[in-house]
């Protein structure tokens, strides 16, 4: 993928992450290893790598509609 692409998805990540159109603990749990500055592939995805999922979707789309239904709450993990 090129650079410029790269940026843009990395621009697309932070303005959903920033709208709540994905939940950040959500993304943490499937992507949690993943660089910064870098969007990750469906590969790099734990579900993927456990064999939950066969994998094939756009990692961005995917944890938008994950978190429309999920039940990972964000929270502060210092205050524990």
């Amino acid at each position: 993928m090129g650079k410029k692409k790269q940026r843009t998805r990395l621009r697309k990540l932070q303005v959903l992450l920033k709208k709540g159109k994905i939940n950040p603990a959500l993304w943490l749990v499937h992507f949690g290893d993943a660089p910064a500055d870098v969007v990750p592939t469906c590969q790099d995805c734990s579900d993927f790598q456990i064999g939950e999922c066969p994998g094939g979707r756009d990692p961005l789309d995917c944890m938008v509609e994950a978190s429309k239904n999920a039940v990972i709450e964000s929270f502060d993990a210092l205050a524990y």
